[in-house]
């Protein structure tokens, strides 16, 4: 999803260079007195500079968003790349923690790890893109990248991040607080919910 669009936004740019070329060319023929010096020398000529240049403005906002769009769309990437290396250090504790060789002293110290990819978790999610919205903002409009056409850059958190941060936030208690008699259930639940989240980001990410 986030990588199959570098086509789209280049030929976009593309057909904006020939709009803003065309006009150009028109305006230096205004400047230089060869042509179009006034509406009632060539009415449709006028006319059609008229929309070329209102094209080339337009052609200046779009491609300033198309470079927004894109920006964006590689943030998003790369914040969705931190969350599975930090699920995938969770789940790998998790594997780790439901070994019975482990003491309750090392798994406290499992939790400890574990409360801190929670915390750099949850600042993920708060992660804000270059506008300075949210980059996981399922309220942020679209962003217009030419004529009727426009792009969603913006992820919807609970598709991305679920019930990942409370689960992980329970495993942290019961890994410090239940009993060794719970580690193997608590730890199978808290991997499967790691192995589920792992997958929604890879989808996310298409």
């Amino acid at each position: 999803m986030i990588t199959g669009t570098s086509y789209f936004f280049d030929s976009n740019r593309d057909r904006m260079s020939r709009l803003t070329a065309n006009a150009d060319q028109l305006q230096q023929q205004i400047a230089t007195g060869k042509k179009l010096l006034a509406p009632s020398q060539d009415a449709a000529g006028w006319q059609r500079l008229q929309t070329l240049v209102q094209a080339k403005a337009d052609g200046n906002a779009y491609a300033a968003n198309i470079t927004l769009a894109q920006a964006v769309l590689s943030q998003t990437d790369s914040t969705l790349t931190s969350v599975q290396s930090q699920l995938q250090r969770a789940s790998e504790l998790a594997i780790k923690a439901n070994t019975a060789v482990m003491s309750q002293s090392d798994r406290a110290a499992i939790a400890e790890e574990l409360e801190t990819i929670v915390a750099d978790l949850q600042k993920l999610a708060e992660a804000k893109d270059p506008r300075g919205q949210s980059l996981f903002d399922p309220d942020a409009g679209p962003i217009p990248i030419g004529d009727g056409v426009s792009v969603h850059t913006n992820s919807d958190p609970d598709q991305v991040f679920g019930t990942i941060v409370a689960s992980l936030t329970d495993y942290v208690a019961q890994l410090r607080t239940a009993p060794d008699s719970d580690i193997a259930t608590n730890s199978a639940a808290a991997i499967s919910a790691i192995g589920g989240a792992i997958e929604t980001v890879a989808t996310a990410q298409g």
